[in-house]
């Protein structure tokens, strides 16, 4: 019986040791998960403390973006190197891209200026991303996108 608690001992550990290094080779990287051609779907409110709908108008939209990177941006792909485009219907914008923090923030450079917004929720064929602004609508706006395949 004495032989067999260090045995037990053993395998628990063993088999802890077993199952996190499975857990984690199988989780993949916010990097590579956001690999890909992305597509706009849509653009609503998530937050905003003067508004009852979270629906946002052609007119604020294009407020909104006025001075963004992301102007009228319809298309993102994202590139394994930390290059970025951003097609729209008449042309493609390259940038740089990286994540900070704990990888849920995600940050575009373009020339001399950068543009953060946070990674809401990224999975194999929906983006969603928050940014804050700071206009006359002010709130946080949720961008979604879907994969482009």
């Amino acid at each position: 019986m004495e032989n067999k608690i260090p045995l037990i001992y053993f395998l628990s550990i063993l088999t802890l040791i077993i199952l996190a290094t499975v857990i984690l080779n199988n989780n993949s990287s916010p990097n590579e998960e956001l690999l890909g051609k992305w597509e706009e779907v849509s653009w609503h409110y998530e937050k905003a403390p003067q508004r009852t709908g979270k629906e946002i108008s052609s007119d604020q939209l294009t407020e909104i973006t006025k001075n963004l990177i992301i102007h009228e941006a319809e298309i993102w792909e994202f590139k394994p190197n930390g290059n970025a485009i951003l097609y729209n219907k008449d042309s493609a914008e390259k940038l740089t891209w990286t994540l900070k923090g704990r990888g849920h923030i995600l940050k575009l450079n373009h020339k001399n200026s950068s543009e953060y917004y946070q990674l809401y929720h990224v999975s194999e064929d929906k983006l969603v991303v928050h940014f804050h602004t700071e206009l006359q609508a002010k709130g946080i706006v949720k961008m979604t996108f879907q994969k482009k395949i």
